[in-house]
């Protein structure tokens, strides 16, 4: 499989993704300054001081760097300690201001994790998972521990109910509650009432639960059915405290906590797999990314009215896998990612892997 990274100014010509669909004046995209190491898919994370971290890997070669927003700098880190694939490696910001990366570790047994203090660059070896697995979910909780749910263990055969909690005042891992429903690549969000809705997983499984930090417990009451989705969505928590599922041409749902029920929206412009969803300062939601053959590559939705709006395009498109985060000052990063497009042989086509990064901003109410 032939793989090529693509830099800010080696873009797909538009005359290979058909026409521009006409662009609302909501918003508009501009490259920033490309970092130095991270390409491809990768992992991020909002710093308590408005710079953004972000983890990478690249075959065997991990990387990490921060982004300074006020000057559009990167900045080199010190490499993480494991070799971690991502995804499934995730990295979630503690309540402390550091930075957990956890998963995606198959040279050490699918178990390790570690900490990086911004404060001084450097990493730590953190405890090992009591149960080691691969493509589990992580959330931060809102008592500031970290859960970490499901997944594949080992060898790959079975799926996996097990979840267990990171405190990290006690630098600890604790087994807690199982899920009602085994569950690898699904998704997961701490919502407003401090519970968690975890959708989705595997090939056919559009169910959804929910996880009480208090009790530690999964509630088979809780279980709802994304009716008509997909397997792969995001997930992003509203500020009414709903959650919005979005991905590919079909998942377009609203969970209601209250009710414990879903409901379809309006369909969205952008009908991609592995895009992102960034709630933004105005209580929108922006869905961004494309593959190959798609025109329309970002929409924003109206949690008020439960529409959509397209805005306008990215400027690298496609870009799929990439990380998107919310900066202080209303404004969206987005960053790296890859896709799959021609030439193709026998159905296998060719991976190109980003490294350029550009920012939304918003043109205000």
């Amino acid at each position: 499989m032939k793989i090529i990274t693509l830099a800010a100014a080696l873009l797909i010509p538009m005359s290979l993704l058909g026409p521009n669909a006409a662009l609302a004046a909501n918003g508009t995209w501009s490259f920033t300054t490309e970092p130095d190491a991270i390409k491809g898919s990768n992992t991020a994370a909002l710093l308590k001081d408005g710079r953004v971290f972000f983890v990478g890997s690249l075959g065997n070669e991990m990387t990490a760097e921060i982004y300074d927003p006020t000057s559009a700098t990167w900045t080199r880190q010190a490499d993480p300690i494991r070799t971690r694939t991502i995804p499934p490696a995730s990295a979630t910001l503690l309540s402390n201001g550091r930075v957990l990366l956890v998963g995606g570790d198959a040279l050490d047994g699918y178990k390790t994790s570690e900490v990086f203090d911004p404060s001084d660059g450097t990493w730590t070896a953190a405890a090992d998972l009591n149960i080691p697995r691969w493509y589990g979910e992580v959330t931060a909780l809102a008592d500031g521990r970290v859960l970490m749910a499901g997944g594949v263990p080992p060898g790959g055969i079975n799926y996996m109910r097990a979840a267990e909690i990171y405190d990290p005042t006690r630098g600890t891992w604790t087994v807690t509650g199982s899920m009602v429903q085994a569950r690898p690549w699904f998704t997961m969000a701490t919502l407003r009432d401090r519970t968690v809705l975890a959708a989705g997983g595997g090939y056919e499984n559009i169910t959804s639960e929910v996880y009480y930090p208090v009790t530690g417990t999964w509630s088979k009451k809780s279980l709802a059915t994304v009716t008509g989705a997909e397997q792969q969505f995001t997930l992003t928590v509203l500020r009414d405290g709903r959650a919005l599922a979005v991905g590919g041409p079909n998942t377009h749902h609203l969970y209601d906590p209250i009710s414990k029920t879903w409901r379809a929206t309006a369909a969205p412009h952008v009908t991609a797999y592995f895009t992102t969803a960034t709630l933004l300062q105005d209580a929108a939601v922006l869905v961004a990314g494309t593959d190959y053959c798609c025109s329309a590559s970002s929409d924003v939705f109206d949690p008020s009215t439960g529409t959509w709006q397209q805005t306008a395009n990215l400027v690298q498109r496609p870009r799929q896998h990439h990380s998107a985060v919310l900066l202080n000052d209303g404004r969206v990063l987005v960053v790296g990612g890859y896709y799959e497009g021609p030439p193709c042989n026998e159905g296998t086509c060719t991976i190109y892997e980003l490294q350029s990064a550009e920012i939304f901003t918003p043109s205000g109410p």
